[in-house]
């Protein structure tokens, strides 16, 4: 008995027949068949190969081995250089504010009192044109102190407030009056 079996697994010894080189190669012509129906169109197919062409899938030359690597490595680096231009042009994520502005605390009553400190300081200011007006007018307000500020807030626009203001050309006279005493 046990000579029957040896004898039978040496019959049934196969040979390489080159059918998967085939079935891959059949895929790779055949995507967009559903995996079933591509199998058996595949098997019908190698059954209609003479024994010839079955074996130039079984003996693959090495030639095309390393063709296929190059050309695999050639692929990854694209792919690889694909990924890094994404990168590049991805945006790094949304920004709240605005890049350029400089970080500050924020008082809720700037918003109040330095229009209101700006109108008035532009109709003591008329002779200065826009944008000087605007510079000067932002360097005198950051030059004042907190209590100088809360004076513009919900007050009549008059001049005697801008009095306080170093910069304003009312107070000017008054600063060299006191130096002079001095």
């Amino acid at each position: 008995m046990g000579n029957l079996l040896s004898s039978k697994t040496s019959k049934c010894k196969r040979q390489p027949s080159g059918y998967r080189q085939f079935l891959r190669a059949y895929k790779q012509k055949h995507p967009d068949m559903p995996q079933k129906q591509m199998t058996l169109s595949a098997l019908r197919n190698w059954g209609k190969l003479s024994p010839s062409q079955k074996m130039s899938f079984v003996n693959v030359p090495s030639l095309q081995a390393s063709h296929t690597l190059q050309k695999l490595n050639i692929t990854d680096r694209s792919r690889a250089r694909a990924r890094a231009r994404r990168r590049r042009n991805k945006k790094t994520g949304t920004k709240t504010q605005a890049s350029s502005l400089p970080e500050c605390d924020f008082n809720s009553d700037d918003d109040i009192r330095f229009p209101i400190f700006m109108n008035q300081y532009r109709s003591v200011h008329k002779e200065l044109s826009e944008s000087e007006l605007c510079q000067q007018g932002t360097n005198a307000w950051t030059a004042l102190t907190e209590e100088q500020k809360n004076l513009f807030k919900d007050t009549p626009r008059t001049v005697v407030l801008l009095e306080h203001c170093t910069c304003s050309s009312i107070a000017k006279p008054k600063a060299r009056a006191r130096r002079k005493k001095k």
